[in-house]
């Protein structure tokens, strides 16, 4: 395998620029958020304290502290806890995401079950850090991006939308033609999601030589919904603004001045034009206003963030050569030898594991189990709800599907023990035994494939209809043990 390299000192540049350019574009667009008419920015409101504070970019900087904590092999369930301990805000998927946690509730069931914002931009905005600790690995980038977004977006147009931003940005660093860079992040989402859709049609009328203002109202007639945050719309608004904008300062302003999610938009396209261009290229005027401060919200508590961008930029480049060694890319970081990174050969197991990754069922959540006292995750288990979720109500019966995979090189031989509230009719244990490498599903009756369980309840002086399952978390996600036979 030959090795490609990225300069230490590219990598730098090109990391600050987006960061910077993050943090102009949000500051730009926060203060219109939300206004769904056609506006006329020309510049930021008065900045007495420098930047303004903003989620698109105070969720990355948790999302450091987790890669910091967890390492490379940070998942959905890390970052999931990120949210319980250092994220706070009560909003849209946010904090339907934040409550199906506190119950109990797993990614990708915490982000997809009773959330109505599955569509929307909390996710997109946030794809930078994982292509700045990927750089030239679209497809790296693109699956940190998904652990992520199935937090609070499973099943949802935010999903793929964060992925495009991910895998374009990844690109960035060997890759700077624009229609090139659109098209690479394209590969990474279904070809019919939404997200999709609305890039192919705006392609198409940009070539057609649609003006810019022709376009945002053809996006709204075709893709636009009375959601400000609607995710589709908005990723259109961005790529807009990049293909019509005549330089840095043209193309943020006609993406923020197609209104809705504002921040959003000018923020990610701030972003990939701040990596294109890196921070000698931004415009003075646009830079000293913002600074090199980084701003914090109130709702992020509990972890040291980095106090500018300068921190933060070199917090972020020690994290990707850790990623880099742990997923065994050909990218060596050379702090004296020059970047020699050319487009990368994606494999067909390569674009496989990507769409897999688009068919995971949102309603089913994995666990990995040890069996006996060494505590190696020997099986895996997968608890699939059903697409009524995680809920039952007093006096209905719920079935569950229930499969166990041996991820051992031994056999299994065991029995599955269950807890359960009085007034719930379930098997008081079931019998597994498993061969290497196989799975089994587990029911009443042979074939083993789905438990039924009934229930009947009235515990702690509530009616419990909507979600028991969360609120009684030792219930469900502690009455499984694997046991050796």
């Amino acid at each position: 395998m030959s090795i490609r390299i990225l300069n230490e000192q590219d990598y730098y540049r090109i990391v600050y620029g987006g960061w910077l350019g993050k943090n102009i574009g949000g500051t730009l667009g926060a203060p219109v958020e939300g206004v769904k008419e056609l506006l006329e920015l020309t510049f930021y409101p008065e900045l007495p304290d420098g930047p303004l504070e903003n989620d698109d970019l105070d969720l990355q900087l948790v999302w450091l502290h987790a890669l910091e904590q967890y390492g490379p092999g940070l998942t959905a369930r890390e970052l999931g806890q990120e949210w319980l301990e250092h994220i706070f805000f009560p909003f849209d998927e946010y904090g339907y995401a934040l409550t199906n946690l506190r119950r109990g509730l797993l990614a990708p069931v915490a982000g997809s079950f009773n959330n109505p914002f599955k569509e929307c931009m909390g996710s997109p905005i946030r794809s930078e850090i994982w292509a700045m600790v990927t750089p030239g690995s679209p497809s790296t980038a693109a699956h940190y991006a998904f652990q992520d977004a199935i937090v609070d977006h499973a099943g949802g147009e935010g999903v793929y939308g964060e992925m495009f931003f991910a895998a374009l940005e990844s690109a960035i660093f060997y890759e700077k033609d624009r229609d090139r860079l659109i098209q690479i992040g394209m590969t990474y989402i279904p070809e019919n999601c939404r997200t999709a859709n609305a890039l192919k049609d705006l392609l198409h009328w940009h070539k057609e030589g649609k003006n810019w203002l022709e376009a945002r109202s053809l996006i709204l007639e075709h893709h636009g919904n009375d959601n400000f945050t609607d995710a589709p719309q908005n990723i259109a608004f961005t790529i807009l603004g990049w293909l019509y904008g005549e330089d840095f300062e043209d193309a943020i302003l006609k993406a923020v001045n197609c209104g809705y999610d504002t921040d959003c938009t000018a923020a990610t396209l701030g972003a990939i034009l701040g990596m294109l261009l890196g921070p000698e290229g931004l415009p003075d005027k646009w830079v000293k206003p913002v600074g090199d401060r980084v701003v914090v919200s109130p709702p992020i508590k509990g972890f040291s963030a980095p106090k500018d961008l300068d921190e933060l930029t070199r917090r972020t480049i020690r994290m990707g050569k850790q990623i880099l060694a742990a997923w065994d890319t050909d990218i060596l970081v050379h702090p004296d030898l020059p970047t020699t990174l050319n487009q990368p050969v994606e494999t067909n197991e390569t674009e496989e594991k990507i769409k897999e990754l688009w068919t995971r069922k949102v309603t089913a959540t994995h666990y990995l189990l040890p069996q006996g006292t060494h505590n190696s995750p020997d099986a895996e288990l997968e608890i699939d709800f059903g697409q009524e979720g995680p809920a039952i109500g007093v006096n209905q019966k719920k079935k569950l599907h229930i499969m166990f995979t041996n991820r051992s090189l031994t056999s299994i031989v065991g029995n599955i023990a269950f807890e359960v509230p009085e007034d719930w009719e379930m098997p008081n244990s079931l019998e597994v035994s498993l061969q290497p490498n196989r799975s089994n599903g587990i029911q009443k009756s042979e074939p083993p494939r789905s438990l039924s369980l009934v229930m009947s309840l009235h515990s702690f002086g509530r009616d419990f209809t909507t979600n028991p399952f969360g609120l009684h978390r030792r219930f469900l996600f502690r009455w499984l043990t694997l046991r050796s036979g």
